[in-house]
């Protein structure tokens, strides 16, 4: 069996158990060599062994890895992804600034660059039938420059106060840009981050316009089910807490998306030491087979991300969200995360009032992967 193994690549431990995680994610059978060798001062590194057959389609995968992590760091320093850029949607609210005190600190930590960016309706697309040349005279094109330039102060305005915040922060580095967008907000936003491409979007569960009683505004409710990006959603009555060393929910529905959410949640909250509570939420009357799927799941998290420490749970209940909320209490979680993979049970689980009583009864942030249908 040695005889047909060979050496893709040589690094230190937490890249060579990226790189392996991801190999065996795309069905690519592959073992370390040098595990001991785990120390900064340590030269060799750890080997990442696969079979002979499979180095082009590992070779691709590594080509990967580097375009999404960078080069592997020199020995000493610590590994991070290449995490450029985070998108802020905002409409200027306290429920933005609120956002956007957690995208400081994350920022801060991912070596991140902000975005700030509003959309403000455009009267002569969206109310008027009529030609753009019959909207002018209907004065259709006074009202849009006007919008424009409110939209203009207040975006100067509202930067003001961000540099302020992360200034009293002692957060001197980050970039902070903005750009304006006239159009359907939900639209231009999504429109944004497609041209933008950040690694992350943070926003507030509501705005200006939403109800006082929904928990979820409609622009954010529109990002999180067609976003091609992690969406961070801030609830109304979160108050901002430091992500270090603190405690994350993952739900899971064990299905083969979990693998590619669960690595793109560990290259956000790595940076943070966060201990991870892995959860499947499961009929009143539990399934014996859930047991034995978790028990997979914690076998290629726990051989995967060593250096993580994670717990695994099934909780059962006729209310899901309320043993999602109860849990939550109960181990004073900081962070929910789960996919929404298009009519996966978690995507049900989102567009149902679960989803709305979970983020109604808590004041915690909840992070969604989309992960395709």
């Amino acid at each position: 069996m040695e005889k047909n193994l060979v050496v893709i690549a040589t690094y230190k431990y937490s890249r060579a158990i990226l790189l392996k995680g991801r190999l065996e994610a795309e069905g690519i059978e592959s073992y370390l060599a040098n595990v001991n060798l785990v120390q900064s001062d340590v030269s060799s590194g750890v080997k990442v062994l696969i079979k002979k057959d499979d180095i082009a389609l590992a070779t691709r995968i590594i080509r990967d890895i580097e375009k999404e992590y960078g080069e592997e760091n020199e020995p000493g320093k610590r590994a991070l992804p290449r995490f450029h850029r985070i998108l802020i949607p905002v409409d200027f609210s306290e429920h933005s600034l609120n956002a956007c005190e957690y995208a400081l600190s994350i920022a801060d930590r991912l070596n991140a660059e902000i975005r700030l960016v509003h959309a403000f309706y455009n009267p002569t697309s969206v109310a008027s039938p009529f030609p753009d040349a019959f909207s002018y005279e209907l004065g259709l094109g006074g009202v849009q420059k006007d919008l424009e330039e409110s939209a203009k102060a207040e975006m100067k305005e509202f930067k003001e106060k961000i540099l302020g915040l992360a200034k009293n922060k002692g957060l001197k580095d980050i970039k902070i840009g903005s750009t304006l967008h006239s159009g359907v907000p939900g639209d231009e936003i999504l429109e944004a981050s497609r041209r933008f491409r950040p690694q992350l979007i943070i926003i507030g569960t509501k705005g200006h316009g939403d109800k006082q009683k929904s928990p979820v505004g409609h622009v954010t409710a529109e990002l999180i089910d067609a976003s091609e990006f992690p969406v961070m959603a801030i609830p109304a009555e979160a108050r901002f807490k430091d992500l270090d060393n603190s405690n994350l929910l993952y739900v899971t529905d064990f299905d083969d998306p979990d693998f590619t959410a669960f690595r793109r949640l560990i290259s956000i909250v790595t940076p943070f030491n966060m201990k991870i509570f892995c959860v499947h939420v499961g009929d009143e009357q539990q399934n014996p087979y859930d047991a034995v799927q978790m028990e997979v799941l914690e076998k290629m998290i726990k051989r995967n991300y060593v250096d993580f420490e994670v717990e695994f749970h099934l909780i059962s209940g006729k209310d899901i969200a309320k043993g999602i909320n109860t849990f939550t209490n109960a181990h004073n979680i900081n962070l929910i995360a789960l996919s929404n993979r298009k009519h996966s049970f978690m995507y049900r689980l989102f567009n149902t009032s679960n989803a709305r009583k979970i983020l109604y009864n808590t004041r915690v942030p909840l992070l969604v992967f989309q992960t395709g249908s």
